[in-house]
């Protein structure tokens, strides 16, 4: 009997790495109290290239010309690895029509129920997946109202690495 279940804890505690190690993104959608438990210390400064605006002005800037939008909040482990990639990308481009914008998602906005969060799940419902949640680090690319790219997470695409995917999509973006 103390076998079977040392082999059964040994395989429930397999399962729960297995099912960690797949997480690549923050949910939005946490509650407070689950918020609460990760929201300590700063894990990134929000470079210069960046505005920073707040989640209810975000929606402002959707008709804004060539405009780099990104959800995200300081102690998000993949935010850490997006954000300073993007500022690398954009001062490499050294492209004067190119906005950088962070979109600083608090506490209070990352909590269920918020209209604001609500609205913007339905404006960019078509690029979240199969959830109706956001996910960060969210990457938008937007020029004029029309979204060019968007990217969630810290992970590349189509057998790229995450800084090609994200160089992939200035170009779209230099290019419209």
């Amino acid at each position: 009997m103390n076998k079977i279940l040392k082999v059964l804890l040994s395989l429930l505690m397999a399962i729960s790495l297995v099912a960690c190690s797949d997480i690549s993104t923050y949910p939005l959608d946490k509650t407070n109290d689950q918020i609460q438990e990760t929201e300590d210390t700063p894990l990134f400064e929000v470079p210069k290239s960046f505005k920073v605006i707040s989640f209810d002005e975000a929606s402002s800037h959707y008709n804004d010309p060539k405009t780099v939008m990104v959800y995200s909040f300081d102690d998000c482990p993949h935010c850490a690895v997006v954000i300073p990639l993007l500022d690398e990308i954009y001062k490499s481009i050294n492209d004067p029509d190119i906005s950088m914008l962070y979109v600083d998602v608090t506490r209070s906005e990352r909590a269920d129920g918020n209209k604001v969060y609500d609205d913007t799940i339905q404006y960019f419902k078509d690029y979240l997946g199969d959830e109706e949640k956001m996910y960060v680090p969210f990457t938008v690319f937007l020029n004029d109202g029309d979204i060019i790219a968007t990217h969630i997470g810290d992970q590349g695409i189509d057998n790229m690495d995450i800084k090609d995917t994200l160089v992939s999509y200035f170009d779209l973006l230099i290019n419209v």
